[in-house]
C-alpha cells in the first residue's frame, strides 16, 4: 500500500508540473452542468453547474440534480460491474495464473491489463494469485497501480471526450506496467 502510495504522488507530482510548464492545466471546476446538458436530465443549470432559479430554489436544484446525476452513475456502474465479476467468474484464476505465470514480462503487462478491469474483483484476483505465487511483486504491483476500482468507469461515464479517457487510460496502464518492469529488474521483493 505505501508502495502504491509513493508512485502515486511521484507521478501525480510529475504530472502536474509537467503540465503546469506546458500551461495545460484545467480551472479547477467541475462543470456539472456540461453533464447535465448532455444527459438531458432537466436540472435547470447551466454550463457551469449554477442552477437557474434564485438563492431559495438553488438548493432544492442542486439537491436534485446530485441525487440524479448519482442514481444515473451508479446503476452504469452497477450494470458494468456485473458483467465484469461475470466476465471473472467464467475465465477463472487458474486460467490466469497458468497464463501468465510461466514468463514474468508478460505477467507485469496482463496484471496491470487486467488491473484496469473496473471492479474489486480484479484487485482480488490479482492479490491472491500473488499470495499464493503465481505471481511476482512485480506483476502485483503493476496490476494493483493501474486499479482505481470504478474510477475509470466514472471517467468514462462523465468526460464526453473519448480520446483525453483513452490518454488517461494509456497513461495509468503505461505508469503500472513501468513501475512494474522497474520492480522486476531490481528483484524487489514485497
Amino acid at each position: 500500500m505505501l508502495s502504491k502510495v509513493v508512485i502515486g504522488l511521484a507521478v501525480g507530482l510529475a504530472l502536474d508540473a509537467a503540465l503546469r510548464r506546458l500551461h495545460r492545466s484545467g480551472d479547477g471546476r467541475a462543470h456539472i452542468g456540461e453533464l447535465c446538458e448532455r444527459d438531458h436530465c432537466d436540472c435547470e443549470c447551466d454550463a457551469h453547474g449554477d442552477a437557474a432559479h434564485g438563492a431559495s430554489g438553488t438548493a432544492l436544484v442542486i439537491a436534485r440534480s446530485a441525487l440524479v446525476h448519482t442514481v444515473k452513475v451508479g446503476l452504469f456502474i452497477l450494470a458494468l460491474s456485473f458483467v465484469m465479476a461475470l466476465v471473472i467468474s467464467l475465465v477463472g484464476e487458474d486460467a490466469f495464473a497458468a497464463f501468465v505465470g510461466s514468463h514474468p514480462t508478460r505477467a507485469v503487462f496482463l496484471s496491470a491489463l487486467v488491473g484496469l478491469i473496473p471492479n474489486c474483483g480484479a484487485s482480488v484476483i490479482i492479490t491472491e494469485l500473488y499470495l499464493g505465487g503465481s505471481l511476482g511483486a512485480g506483476a502485483m504491483l503493476a496490476g494493483l497501480l493501474v486499479s482505481g476500482g470504478v474510477g475509470m468507469l466514472v471517467l468514462y461515464r462523465t468526460n464526453a471526450d473519448l480520446r483525453q479517457n483513452v490518454a488517461i487510460t494509456a497513461f495509468v496502464y503505461a505508469c503500472g506496467a513501468a513501475a512494474g518492469l522497474v520492480v522486476n529488474g531490481l528483484g524487489v521483493a514485497f
